[in-house]
């Protein structure tokens, strides 16, 4: 399952960030600035969910999951106890 959210498929973002140094003696830009990735996840949240009339399993963002129960779609799906087949 990929790193994604289920229901508005917020996923990672990839960004440059770089760090200044002070200058040199011979001219200021002898030196260019360092630049890495940074990686920015989202805030994703393993939460069971009626889907097609099944109780399934996916992940949600935060901001997700707030709208969900304050629209009261997710509600008491949260707290489904997972039967096992005996």
């Amino acid at each position: 399952m990929a790193y994604r959210c289920f229901n508005c498929h917020k996923g990672n973002k990839a960004s440059t960030r770089s760090q200044h140094h002070k200058g040199v003696a011979g001219g200021s830009w002898k030196h260019k600035a360092q630049k890495s990735v940074k990686l920015f996840k989202a805030n994703l949240k393993n939460m069971r969910m009626l889907v097609d009339g099944t109780i399934r399993r996916v992940k949600l963002c935060t901001d997700c999951i707030s709208k969900l129960k304050k629209d009261g779609h997710l509600g008491s799906l949260t707290k489904v106890p997972v039967r096992i087949a005996a």
